[in-house]
């Protein structure tokens, strides 16, 4: 009896280090789901103010367009047409634009931040 009380007392070696290890990982573990989770919100915000940004450009084209007097058609938002009544794709329209205000104001309007 008394040798078991002996053992009973008695620890293995190393084994409080590995509870100590265990836990020690189990807080590098959340850390790292943390950091995980961190970088998720990082990555939504930033495609966020990407799609908003996005937004504001096609938004300060399409004023662009309108004010070279392009309309918008109704089929689609690619499809602009002049005063003349000419369709172009948007990219065209773009090249029309740009080229109209800038002869006519003397800037390059689409490249202008706004206020």
């Amino acid at each position: 009896m008394n040798l078991d009380k002996e053992r009973a007392g008695r620890r293995e070696p190393g084994r409080e280090d590995l509870h100590h290890h265990e836990g020690r990982e189990e807080v590098l573990r959340g850390r790292e789901e943390a950091l995980h989770d961190e970088d998720e919100l990082r990555v939504e915000r930033s495609e966020e103010e990407l799609r908003a940004g996005t937004r504001q450009r096609a938004e300060r084209e399409n004023q662009a367009l309108i004010a070279a007097g392009f309309e918008p058609t109704e089929e689609e938002d690619d499809l602009w047409r002049s005063k003349d009544g000419v369709w172009f794709g948007r990219n065209a329209a773009m090249q029309s634009a740009r080229q109209t205000l800038h002869t006519s104001t003397g800037r390059d309007v689409f490249n202008e931040e706004v206020m």
